[in-house]
């Protein structure tokens, strides 16, 4: 679920109650948390974002997007793009293309430098267009023994005649318990 599109708290078709007058709200909501989780931005081949200190931006009729610290961001493969935009609830953003080898992704990442005094402490932080990478992975913080557990469930799996959608039941099933 979604905090801020469909049926999420601060989506148009919000069917809870808070506690408080919704109207103290911004009619664009802007929420800015980090994630428990370790996210990796790969392209071509190469980790071009791996940090266990993303954030995740939830922002009134869009899907929620990771902004990863520049420090978790490899510029080397990142190329400074003339591209900007204006966004009126966070400032302006720079974009970088991604580059590995000879493959570009023409203005994949942004970030805003000098985000408006109202919006979240966007600084230092860089987002990637997802469907202009390779793969983005959100991975579980497991215990070694838990990975190696799953991992081993896995290869046994995949190695039977069960199918990608049978291997993806078993999964949900067996080994997350939904």
């Amino acid at each position: 679920m979604t905090l801020t599109i469909g049926t999420g708290p601060f989506g148009n078709q919000s069917s809870g109650s808070f506690n408080f007058d919704m109207g103290a709200l911004k009619p664009h909501t802007l929420y800015f948390e980090d994630s428990p989780r370790r996210v990796r931005v790969v392209f071509e081949g190469e980790t071009v974002a791996d940090s266990k200190r993303a954030k995740l931006m939830h922002e009134t009729g869009l899907l929620p997007i990771y902004y990863f610290p520049q420090e978790d961001v490899r510029s080397e493969l990142l190329e400074q793009s003339d591209h900007s935009t204006h966004c009126p609830f966070k400032g302006d953003a720079s974009y970088w293309s991604v580059k590995v080898g000879e493959r570009v992704a023409e203005n994949a990442a942004w970030g805003y430098p000098d985000p408006l005094e109202d919006a979240p402490p966007l600084a230092g932080y860089v987002a990637f267009y997802w469907n202009k990478m390779e793969d983005v992975s959100i991975l579980a913080n497991m215990e070694p023994r838990m990975f190696k557990c799953l991992i081993s469930a896995v290869q046994r799996r995949c190695d039977s005649s069960l199918g990608f959608l049978g291997f993806a039941k078993w999964l949900q099933t067996e080994v997350f318990n939904l």
